[in-house]
């Protein structure tokens, strides 16, 4: 693992790799989780498919699936913990955020707060679209009444609803995808 970078461990080349672990070895302890996996989340989805163009790396994936109930194949927790195992092991010298997203880069800030921040804005998007009808919503001004809602129930107290609302609009400028809010009329 030395001649690899801190955030390896964080990599689709690792999850690659302990898959093959899993599948192919009996490794004791780390195997029985496997086990466990293939004995009951397996049935639903039998292969073990992950859309790595949809996340960016495995701690998004796990982000993601916890976040929708999906209990994460062996390989993305393991890979998780392996982050934070490396992270103690080492007596904290680097920050915990190397090791899931690499070193810092200058003029990008804190990366693990830009990552949340995209996550809380597209997870705000698709409780949004659960909520009812969108056009309706929008069409009785009840976007920044649901942001209330949203941030309440998120626990988010601390943000603006207004700084919210911007925050999503920058965001649909940025990555080009689909928003409730692709127009400003309505936003009320």
């Amino acid at each position: 693992m030395s001649d690899k970078p801190l955030d390896y461990l964080n990599s689709w080349e690792h999850v690659e790799e302990l898959r093959e672990t899993l599948t192919t070895r009996v490794n004791g302890r780390i195997h029985s989780l496997n086990d466990v996996w293939e004995r009951s989340y397996n049935k639903a989805v039998p292969e073990r498919v992950i859309d790595k163009d949809a996340y960016a790396n495995p701690h998004e994936a796990f982000m993601v699936m916890i976040e929708k109930g999906i209990y994460p194949p062996p390989e993305i927790m393991i890979a998780i913990h392996s982050c934070f195992k490396a992270y103690a092991m080492t007596g904290n010298q680097a920050e915990l955020e190397h090791y899931f997203f690499g070193p810092k880069r200058k003029s990008v800030g804190n990366h693990a707060a830009s990552v949340m921040h995209d996550f809380n804005i597209e997870d705000f998007h698709l409780w949004l679209a659960g909520e009812g009808d969108l056009q309706e919503i929008k069409r009785d001004g009840l976007v920044q009444k649901k942001i209330e809602e949203y941030l309440d129930m998120r626990g988010l107290y601390d943000t603006d609803v207004k700084t919210f609302l911007t925050a999503c609009r920058r965001w649909r400028k940025r990555t080009g995808r689909y928003s409730v809010l692709n127009s400003d009329q309505g936003d009320n």
